[in-house]
């Protein structure tokens, strides 16, 4: 049975087919290898998004001082205007920041892309040992192509939930050592946001892997179809032809919906937690500002660190879920490379022809008791012995 055939979705039940095994190497341990790669582009590019994500804080803390300055809680130090200018500063640091940050990461996505894929295609060509494809050649275009997409979709996240982790890690510090209370009200959602994500991520896997699979299935039709116009309209077949695009379109069609609502589940849920917090923040600092112990300030502080705060939870949801598909991208770019050694995809050098050297040309091939069988059938031939000298031919009797 092929893999295609393994991972079909049952028409009448819709039910899916078991799991295939997990790759070799999970998600985590090969995105490492990527970014080994290039040590010094990534860590530029790591550092470059914690300073765009962490420079919001300062606004943060300044608009705190502005508001305690106009109702008169604040102690002596900076007047209003002074305040205003350091607000606006923190305001345009982001953005110069912003400049840089997408051109140092995606080189850094852009060269490992290259990597991969020509590490890829290098093993296909010119490795050891037969190379027999999975699939139809469409499909392996998909792996090329889509899978690879998706492994790199995942280091994108790696980018986004670094900075996001480093904002709430700072802000929770910050908040804590206001009011420990009130930070407790934003904790406790982060806490039941990274449990649910949890279990919304193996969903995620699962359908991930169907929805791939009809993908795939699709771009193996077309490119099959192409290459056969003639010999589809020769022997009438466009109605058929059209008739099975339109039941794989319509398979990709519901594996593609049941993938997307668990993902849009995860943000949907991740949103509403961001809202819980603000609620209880809201609850909790009302009673605080009442009893003296939170000032204005304080409490604009608080609104301004809690959307983000609390949002990065859902960014670590984010990022499992694109681990679940990167997992399912990297069994498929295993199964198409077959014997590859682990690691092969992040070398540093292509997969290239071994050098034949200098050699005499051959003259005389002799062969002796050669049998070779066909899969499943039996045919072939048996026990085999010739002398073909060169500038000669000889045929093989049935």
């Amino acid at each position: 049975m092929s893999e295609v055939d393994r991972t079909r979705t049952d028409p009448e039940t819709g039910n899916l087919p078991p799991p295939l095994p997990a790759p070799d190497q999970t998600a985590f341990r090969q995105a490492v290898r990527i970014a080994s790669a290039r040590p010094w582009l990534f860590s530029v590019s790591m550092a470059l998004y914690a300073a765009f994500y962490a420079l919001p804080l300062l606004s943060g803390i300044v608009q705190r001082d502005i508001f305690d300055n106009l109702s008169g809680h604040a102690q002596a130090g900076f007047n209003v205007w002074t305040l205003v200018g350091f607000w606006f500063a923190a305001q345009l640091s982001p953005l110069f920041i912003s400049y840089f940050t997408p051109w140092a990461f995606v080189t850094f996505t852009s060269a490992s892309r290259l990597m991969i894929r020509s590490n890829m295609m290098g093993w296909v060509m010119f490795a050891r040992g037969p190379r027999v494809s999975p699939g139809t050649s469409g499909e392996a275009l998909s792996r090329f192509r889509d899978d690879v997409a998706e492994v790199m979709a995942f280091m994108e996240g790696w980018a986004e939930t670094f900075g996001q982790a480093v904002f709430a890690v700072l802000a929770l510090i910050i908040m804590w050592r206001i009011n420990m209370p009130v930070t407790l009200a934003i904790i406790l959602p982060m806490i039941l946001m990274v449990f649910i994500t949890q279990k919304i991520t193996a969903g995620i896997h699962r359908y991930s892997r169907v929805a791939r699979e009809a993908e795939a299935r699709v771009t193996s039709f077309v490119g099959e179809t192409f290459t056969a116009v003639q010999a589809v309209r020769v022997a009438g077949a466009e109605d058929r032809v059209l008739g099975r695009l339109s039941d794989l379109n319509e398979t990709r069609r519901t594996t593609a919906v049941r993938h997307r609502i668990y993902v849009t589940l995860l943000d949907t849920f991740g949103a509403g937690t961001s809202s819980l917090a603000l609620g209880m923040i809201l609850l909790l600092a009302a009673g605080a500002m009442k009893a003296g112990e939170f000032s204005v300030g304080d409490f604009t502080l608080f609104a301004a660190y809690v959307g983000a705060a609390t949002s990065a939870p859902r960014w670590l949801g984010r990022l499992l879920a694109r681990k679940r598909t990167a997992d399912v991208a990297l069994m498929r770019i295993e199964t198409l490379l077959g014997d590859a050694p682990r690691g092969r995809i992040t070398e540093a050098t292509p997969q290239g022809p071994e050098p034949t050297g200098r050699h005499d040309p051959l003259r005389t091939l002799e062969v002796r008791g050669l049998t070779c069988r066909h899969g499943g059938n039996g045919n072939g031939v048996e026990d085999v012995s010739f002398t073909l000298e060169r500038g000669t031919r000889s045929t093989i009797p049935h």
